[in-house]
């Protein structure tokens, strides 16, 4: 399996396997509404999150040209119904599991993990968003 592949499926366990992220977002087609496409399913209600990668690419220290990084955006949106607290409380519970995330790859030990965010915008007038970009470092162990 390719090593974004096996990322992607990472970064899915652990944003839908966390119970207390699962309470408090909508159920769709049977689990949290998390996706990992681009664009979301139009018929999902917000809130939901929605986790984004970018390409591998090797770091610009990386003197043997095996490190590799792979960013990740991981947004949440939700209506603006005039009070932020329902967005904050998903995106304060993204703080914790991205803060203690040990993401497990086959064949690639995680050398380390950036997280910036939230940062808030508001993607149009009727949502809110909250937004992280994390940074992963592989290093393939064979």
């Amino acid at each position: 399996m390719a090593t974004e592949t096996q990322l992607t499926a990472a970064w899915h366990a652990l944003l839908t396997g966390d119970a207390t992220l699962a309470g408090l977002l909508p159920v769709y087609a049977g689990r949290p509404a998390v996706f990992l496409t681009d664009p979301v399913p139009e018929d999902a209600a917000r809130p939901y999150v929605q986790s984004v990668g970018t390409n591998a690419a090797p770091p610009p220290l990386d003197l043997d040209g095996k490190l590799r990084t792979y960013g990740r955006a991981i947004t949440v949106y939700a209506d603006s119904l005039g009070d932020p607290a329902p967005i904050n409380a998903i995106a304060d519970r993204l703080t914790i599991l991205l803060d203690a995330a040990n993401l497990s790859v086959a064949g690639h030990r995680t050398v380390g993990m950036t997280v910036a965010g939230p940062v808030a915008f508001s993607p149009d007038p009727e949502s809110y968003a909250r937004t992280f970009d994390v940074t992963v470092w592989l290093f393939p162990t064979s």
